[in-house]
């Protein structure tokens, strides 16, 4: 497995149009807005693992089909919006760690650690989520979200 490289980035997927709309809000907005941060973790469960994938090693076609694939299991997604993207260097900031973890049906993914302490309430995770949000930029898919249904079902 190839190490993790300091400039790669680190990519959420943004399944739902109301987020993507959240993310493009101004960046004031967006930090603070429910949706947006979303983006990162349910604000209903604190969790030390931030799910997220390489796919800086992929391109933005795989990643697109990938995202489709995943968004069918995702309750009223009609595809996958797009992608939040990170630096490894800034997700690694502030003590975290990002470790490789693939998985049996996705071998780029990888995890954002949180420090023990900030993972075990939701306002000490929000400390991250935003800054994550702050950091991060917009990704659009390789093609239309009208075309996701299609994807998702093949």
């Amino acid at each position: 497995m190839e190490p993790i490289r300091q400039s790669e980035g680190l990519w959420r997927d943004v399944y739902r149009e109301r987020q993507k709309k959240a993310l493009n809000r101004p960046l004031e907005r967006r930090v603070v807005h429910p949706h947006a941060q979303s983006v990162f973790g349910s604000p209903k469960r604190p969790n030390p693992a931030i799910s997220t994938n390489l796919y800086d090693r992929v391109s933005l076609e795989y990643a697109t089909a990938e995202g489709d694939r995943r968004a069918a299991g995702v309750e009223g997604s009609k595809g996958i919006q797009g992608w939040l993207v990170i630096t490894v260097a800034d997700a690694s900031r502030k003590r975290r760690q990002v470790v490789q973890s693939p998985q049996d049906d996705n071998p780029y993914h990888a995890d954002i650690i949180l420090p023990d302490e900030h993972a075990e309430n939701w306002e000490d995770m929000e400390v991250h989520v935003r800054e994550f949000l702050r950091l991060s930029r917009w990704q659009g898919r390789a093609s239309p979200v009208d075309a996701a249904p299609q994807l998702a079902q093949q």
